[in-house]
């Protein structure tokens, strides 16, 4: 009997999920990420999913809603809150006309862009009110006298007698569910003839091609009211979707533990919102909590299950101070909020959804717009990086280059399991599959450096979240996946690292990771440089600077280069050989003036100091040119090269060399220094000094 009692579960359990249609987004599995354009125009966004999101790894876009809606001032201002304090469920909002918000829909998912609708359809406007809506819609909200003749509601068909007062005691589920949320006219939504009406608006929205919606303040209302409404639900337009599929459904339901009512409650009907997933994020980056504990984030922090829930940092409210307890990271947190979103989009669980904001002063600030008297919301303006200027009010996160980067990451792990996880004190990495490997290092002070498996096949990466891939270069930061799969990892306090499939340099296998160090104690400003090339097409003559174009050594520059060290960024810039010449014909210019030749990085093997780098195990004072060379360009690996300040170095008859330890005899005498491909070499400016060890 017991058996069969476990067996007769397990079906009903596969019954609810195979029911449960609702938590599906019908979008290709590489771009399972959302982004939340608010208070965005409907010509704005269709413009947006043609000329920039049909390039990154999102796949929809969640829209204000488009109901008709009050129009009020506070502090000389239209706030955003009355987008949610419907009129009517005629499409005509600030963001546009039912005529622009179709033309979107169309616009969109011809670029694979699907839209998914915030649905407010708990209660209408806020009690003791009247005028005209948005869209010309007269009303009046007088508890007990409501007309609402757009749609038409009235008096029977809200909760007065029920509760004619707002909601006091969050503990209580039936006053939640029956009385006015912040004076808002609650909507009797167990009445047949409410469900229509909803069932009506909804519908008429999914023959335009949405793809789903957000259900604002679910939690406000029963789980069966809300059901009865998506039974009356069509499939989604088959002329936008493959037939018998269901809109996707997300519940906002704020669940932090301590209420009784239960996210749970919701799952069966689609996706809920996980408000703890940011606030729990946020407090690991913020030092609330630590990155060591989190190699189970998710499910295993007794979180609803990965299908169940849609995550996110911050949303419209909680960047507010609203929507839960608890502080979240905003676009305000910069660099922090970077790590968070990076986070979420690295780490499986969930489907995660990208806030994208305006600047706002107070909480009440609505959009950009042209002001009294009417209020027009403005259109974002974008810099030729291609980010929103903010100049023009809006902040547009979805376009900071790492989060859009960081789009591309989820999707090419989006199908593979976590791995090879590691943490340490607010420290975490771990890979995903064989496709992308991802490292966090929240220490308030030291760097990281440590040996980890990646699950990648070897090769120079570029990190995602710092740069790209630049033909066979990195903007930004680069990893080194060994032979073995491991990577000798090098974060900085407060760096992440995303490497993945498509971060994968095309280099040739003659290309080997070879460093060099020169030790010269320098005076500030003072900068020191490399010129060199292949032994066998080098003749030196005095000073041994002679030019001879068949002599350079193509090179990849991989230094990991801090923010403050801008004359180094800017002179390796279009360095892409090792050269007698010196600055090459597009070499990056520092302040106008030219390199002297590859430029080189100070570093020193001091953990302490911000200038410390991991391939450093000498001291002090060792400028470090971190490359990868061509090997087949050399002579049998070999090559030559002097070091120059405002002077180049003496010239040197090096005899006393060491590899790994053991003292070897040089190839040829020289009056430059030898150089081995694919080793670390060591060397103190104008002396004897020369050493070959292993990378």
């Amino acid at each position: 009997m017991l058996l069969l009692y476990i067996i007769c579960q397990l079906l009903a359990v596969q019954s609810t999920r195979q029911e449960d249609c609702y938590d599906a987004l019908q979008v290709p599995e590489d771009q399972s990420t959302v982004v939340h354009l608010f208070e965005w125009k409907w010509d704005d966004i269709a413009a947006e999913c043609e000329n920039y999101l049909q390039y990154t790894g999102i796949g929809a876009v969640q829209v204000s809603p488009p109901n008709e809606h009050a129009i009020f001032e506070v502090n000389g201002d239209r706030p955003w809150r009355l987008r949610y304090q419907p009129v009517s469920y005629k499409l005509e909002s600030r963001s546009g006309t039912e005529q622009q918000f179709a033309d979107m829909v169309k616009r969109c998912h011809k670029v694979g862009i699907r839209i998914i609708v915030d649905a407010v359809i708990n209660h209408m406007t806020g009690a003791n009110m009247s005028g005209q809506g948005s869209g010309g819609s007269y009303y009046n909200s007088t508890p007990f006298k409501e007309s609402f003749s757009a749609v038409p509601y009235s008096a029977e068909d809200f909760n007065d007698e029920v509760c004619n007062r707002n909601i006091e005691n969050y503990n209580d589920p039936w006053e939640v569910r029956n009385c006015r949320l912040v004076s808002l006219l609650d909507l009797k939504l167990s009445r047949p003839e409410v469900q229509e009406k909803i069932a009506t608006y909804l519908n008429h929205l999914i023959d335009l091609g949405v793809a789903g919606f957000r259900i604002d303040a679910a939690k406000h209302m029963y789980p069966d009211d809300i059901e009865r409404i998506l039974k009356r639900l069509k499939k989604l337009n088959t002329e936008f979707f493959p037939p018998g599929k269901c809109p996707f459904i997300v519940h906002e339901v704020i669940d932090q533990g301590p209420e009784s009512i239960k996210g749970s409650e919701y799952t069966r009907i689609g996706r809920i919102t996980n408000f703890r997933y940011g606030l729990d994020l946020s407090a690991a980056v913020n030092h609330v909590k630590n990155f060591m504990y989190y190699e189970n984030f998710g499910e295993g922090w007794a979180y609803w299950a990965s299908h169940d829930v849609l995550v996110f940092i911050d949303n419209h409210d909680s960047q507010r101070g609203s929507g839960g307890e608890g502080a979240v990271l905003t676009y305000r947190n910069g660099d922090r909020y970077i790590m968070a979103v990076s986070f979420m989009l690295a780490w499986p669980y969930g489907l995660p959804r990208i806030m994208s904001s305006y600047c706002f002063k107070d909480h009440d600030g609505g959009p950009p717009s042209t002001g009294s008297p009417y209020f027009i919301t403005k259109s974002p303006s974008f810099k030729p990086s291609g980010e929103c200027d903010q100049a023009s009010g809006w902040v547009c996160e979805h376009r900071w280059p790492a989060i859009k980067r960081m789009t591309f990451f989820r999707s090419a792990v989006v199908d593979q399991p976590v791995g090879n996880s590691i943490t340490e004190d607010n420290r975490i990495a771990f890979s995903r599959g064989n496709k992308g490997f991802f490292a966090l290092n929240n220490d308030p002070k030291q760097a990281w450096t440590r040996n980890l498996k990646t699950g990648l096949q070897p090769g120079l990466y570029c990190d995602m979240i710092s740069g790209e891939v630049n033909g066979q270069t990195c903007t930004g930061k680069s990893a080194i996946v060994n032979k073995d799969g491991t990577t000798d990892l090098f974060l900085r306090s407060g760096e992440a690292l995303a490497i993945s499939s498509v971060s994968l340099v095309s280099l040739p296998p003659s290309y080997k990771h070879t460093i060099i160090f020169v030790r010269k104690e320098t005076s500030f400003g003072q900068n020191v440089f490399l010129r060199g090339g292949n032994s066998k097409h080098t003749t030196p003559a005095g000073s041994g600077l002679k030019v001879n174009t068949d002599s350079a050594i193509p090179i990849v520059h991989i230094a990991d280069a801090r923010n403050e060290d801008v004359p180094f960024k800017e002179w390796r810039k279009n360095d892409a050989t090792l050269n007698w010449h010196g600055s090459e014909s597009f070499q990056g210019l520092y302040k106008n003036e030219s390199a002297l030749g590859s430029p080189l990085l100070w570093t020193t093997d001091n953990k302490l100091r911000a200038e410390f780098n991991a391939h450093n195990k000498y001291g002090d004072h060792f400028w470090m040119l971190d490359v990868m060379m061509d090997c087949s360009k050399t002579s049998g690996g070999w090559f030559e090269f002097k070091a120059i300040t405002n002077t180049h170095e003496i010239s040197v008859k090096q005899t006393k060399c060491t590899e790994n330890g053991d003292a070897i005899k040089l190839p040829y005498t020289t009056e430059n220094n030898l150089g081995l491909c694919g080793y670390v070499n060591v060397y103190d400016f104008s002396q004897l000094l020369c050493k070959f060890e292993k990378v």
